[in-house]
């Protein structure tokens, strides 16, 4: 008697509405609720342009002392090089969470976190000609 393997049984997947009888579903429908699973997106395409805009949404006199470190929720982190800086924009952040939610056309972010940057690489541009698809940041110590 031949020994058979036991097999999972199949998967059925269902179609984008819920019905198995709809039809095919297009490629770029699935891939935009897979980026948007993985926390792709229009809001992931504006935090972009933050980070590459980051000295014009600030300005002058905050964005060579607040070096953006990235997010996490509704917090946006800044890495500041000395203790001094670090508590100077502590005091400045109603400010910068302000000039960043108006870039980014919503309150994105409801809080700021100012750190020592203590090692950690801050976000810049990767290039002079515009972003990458496949590398739109490099890390700068």
């Amino acid at each position: 008697m031949p020994v058979t393997k036991p097999t999972a049984p199949r998967r059925r997947f269902r179609k984008r509405n819920g019905d198995r009888d709809s039809g095919p579903v297009s490629a770029a429908d699935v891939l935009v609720d897979v980026l948007r699973a993985l926390g792709g997106g229009p809001e992931r395409d504006r935090l972009l342009q933050l980070w590459h805009n980051w000295n014009m949404v600030l300005g002058p006199e905050l964005a060579p002392f607040a070096l953006p470190l990235g997010s996490r929720r509704d917090t946006l982190l800044v890495g500041a090089e000395d203790a001094m800086l670090a508590q100077e924009l502590q005091l400045q952040s109603g400010e910068i969470l302000e000039r960043v939610n108006a870039f980014m056309e919503s309150p994105y972010f409801r809080k700021v976190r100012v750190s020592l940057q203590l090692g950690q690489d801050a976000l810049h541009p990767a290039g002079e000609n515009g972003p990458d698809a496949h590398n739109f940041f490099q890390l700068e110590k």
